[in-house]
């Protein structure tokens, strides 16, 4: 595999390729940071000893690539659901923000987030119930890139987990509803992909 800004080169050996109609390969990969990439094909190259012989091919695949944040957990749920309760206590603090959709009223739209950032945020109103199935992460001005990743990979694994249990989840990234709860295998990619593409 030819080396890229998010997958190391990989070199592996094959004993022996027979190429069939249904031939399949497997190709170990070394992630080197998460992000979208692109993968443009695979060198087969022939080893035999002292190097007096050798042919290769390049096999073409343009694959474009997600690369989500590993599944790591760094705290436990326990003590972030404590947190998120005790900072949870009266009405007011369920009014949240989420991404505009089409349809949502522009009246809802939050025009100093606009005037700031440029980002369409509307007002919703979330009961505590339904906020505390939600996996938060909360970026902070000066978190150093080690501590962003490392949450990244926190909520990763939250994700994940809650998918394996059979529960609703959804994500919220600094205040912000980015998926509203749901559960299955494609609101998973989904969710992850949003925290593979995060730029800090």
């Amino acid at each position: 595999m030819p080396k890229s800004n998010f997958i190391e080169e990989v070199n592996f050996p094959i004993e022996s390729l027979n190429f069939q109609k249904d031939t399949s390969l497997q190709i170990p990969l070394k992630v080197s940071k998460r992000g979208q990439t692109l993968i443009p094909g695979v060198f087969l190259e022939t080893d035999f000893p002292l190097g007096f012989f050798r042919c290769f091919t390049f096999f073409p695949i343009q694959l474009e690539l997600v690369l989500f944040p590993a599944r790591i957990s760094h705290y436990s749920n326990a003590l972030k659901q404590n947190q998120l309760s005790n900072n949870q206590q009266s009405d007011d603090d369920l009014i949240q923000y989420r991404k505009y959709q089409l349809g949502d009223s522009f009246n809802r739209l939050d025009w100093k987030r606009f005037a700031k950032n440029g980002q369409m945020n509307v007002l919703v109103q979330i009961p505590l119930e339904q906020l505390k199935q939600l996996t938060h992460v909360s970026i902070e001005p000066d978190d150093t890139p080690d501590i962003i990743e490392s949450k990244l990979e926190q909520a990763a694994f939250e994700l994940f987990n809650s998918y394996q249990n059979g529960h609703d989840f959804g994500l919220m990234v600094n205040d912000t509803l980015v998926f509203e709860l749901g559960n299955g295998k494609g609101h998973l990619e989904q969710c992850f992909k949003f925290l593979g593409l995060y730029e800090h």
